[in-house]
C-alpha cells in the first residue's frame, strides 16, 4: 500500500475488509443489564467502526455494556473488547499468518497473475488469496503446499498488483490540476480487497470522482476515489485564542486545548503535543476556518473540564472565553 494516511478506520478498510458488514455471534458476556457508563459520541463511533470492520457486534447498547465492564481489554486495539472478542481476533490472525507467508512467496514468484492477499474479518478471519489470471492452476498448486482445513478462499479478480502499482505511479498527489476541481489529494495506493487503486481526496465538489477519472483516463473499476465530501483540507486558516478562566475570572493554566471541527477532517483535535493554556489561561490555535467545539481537558487524565463554542474566520484572530467550574 503506497502513501496512505494513517487512521484506524481507513487502515482497516484498506487492509482487512472486503464484504458488506455482518455480525459475529454475540459473546456470552457482558450482560446488557450492566450499568451504562458515560462514553463520548466520538468513542462510540470509533468503537462502532472498528467492530463493523471486524464483523463484531456493533450496536450502541452492546458497545456501552462492554465499556462498562472492568474485565475488558481497552488497549490492544484502542476500543473496549471482551476477552472472548479479543481472543477471536487473535485466533483469526494466528490462523491467517500461519499460511500467509507461503501464499505471499508463491504470489511474488507469479507477479503477472498475483493480486494480493488479505484477511477477511467479515468472513471470520479467512485468508483471501487473489489472482488476476489462471486461478484454478494457482489454487491447485497452493493447496498442495498448505495443510487441509486451512481457512483460505481463492478469488479471481480483474487487476494484478503489478497493474495496480502501475496505475498508482501515474497519479501525482501534487498534480496542480487538482486545484481546478478544487481538491487536495492525500494518499494513493493499491486497495487489495477492492482490487483497485484508492485515491484519497479532500473536496466539496460532488463531481470530483468523474473529473478525476476523466483526467487520468481511468474508470471506477480501476480507481476508487474516497473523498471527505467537504473540502476540509482546502479551508483557509485563521487563529483562535482560547481563554480559560474560573468563576472569579482568574486565569486557569495547564489545561489541554482540544478543538473539534464542524468540518470532519479539518483538524486533529488532539495533536501531539497538545496545546495547553499558559499562565494567562490562554492558548492560541491555528485552525481551518470553520466552527469548533472547544474542550478544555485535564492534562493528566484527559477528562473534559469545560466546553466552549467558537467560529474561526479566515485570516483573522477569533477568541472564545471558557469558564472552568
Amino acid at each position: 500500500m503506497l502513501g496512505l494516511r494513517p487512521g484506524v478506520a481507513l487502515a482497516i478498510a484498506l487492509a482487512l475488509s472486503a464484504c458488506s458488514p455482518t455480525q459475529s455471534p454475540a459473546p456470552t458476556s457482558p450482560d446488557l443489564t450492566t450499568p451504562v457508563p458515560t462514553v463520548s459520541s466520538e468513542a462510540i463511533e470509533a468503537a462502532r467502526q472498528f467492530r463493523e470492520s471486524f464483523g463484531l457486534r456493533a450496536d450502541t447498547a452492546w458497545i456501552l455494556a462492554v465499556a462498562a465492564r472492568p474485565d475488558v481489554d481497552r488497549d490492544t486495539f484502542g476500543v473496549p473488547l471482551t476477552i472472548e472478542e479479543l481472543g477471536e481476533l487473535n485466533q483469526r490472525a494466528r490462523n491467517a499468518e500461519a499460511i500467509k507467508e507461503i501464499v505471499t512467496d508463491y504470489g511474488s514468484a507469479h507477479a503477472g497473475d498475483w493480486a494480493g492477499v488479505f484477511i477477511d474479518h467479515q468472513q471470520g478471519g479467512a485468508l483471501v488469496v487473489q489472482f488476476a489470471r489462471s486461478l484454478e492452476a494457482h489454487r491447485a498448486t497452493l493447496l498442495t503446499r498448505i495443510w487441509p482445513g486451512a481457512e483460505i478462499e481463492f478469488r479471481l479478480v480483474r487487476n494484478s498488483l503489478t497493474q495496480l502499482d502501475a496505475i498508482s505511479a501515474v497519479i501525482r498527489l501534487d498534480d496542480p490540476w487538482l486545484a481546478t476541481i478544487p481538491a487536495v489529494a492525500t494518499g494513493v495506493g493499491p486497495n487489495v480487497p477492492a482490487n483497485r487503486v484508492e485515491l484519497q481526496v479532500s473536496s466539496a465538489n460532488p463531481s470530483a470522482d468523474t473529473l478525476i477519472w476523466e483526467h487520468y483516463g481511468l474508470g471506477p473499476d480501476q480507481l476508487l476515489i474516497v473523498s471527505d465530501g467537504n473540502g476540509a483540507l482546502l479551508l483557509a486558516l485563521g487563529q483562535l485564542r482560547v481563554v480559560a478562566v474560573d468563576a472569579s475570572r482568574a486565569p486557569v493554566s495547564d489545561l489541554g486545548c482540544a478543538a473539534y471541527p464542524d468540518a470532519d477532517g479539518a483538524y486533529e483535535p488532539h495533536p501531539v503535543p497538545m496545546p495547553t493554556t499558559d499562565d494567562t489561561g490562554t492558548c492560541l490555535l491555528t485552525l481551518p476556518a470553520t466552527g469548533y467545539w472547544v474542550r478544555l481537558e485535564d492534562g493528566d487524565s484527559s477528562n473534559i473540564v469545560a466546553i466552549g463554542r467558537a467560529v474561526v474566520v479566515a485570516d483573522q484572530i477569533s477568541e472564545v472565553t471558557v469558564v472552568v467550574p
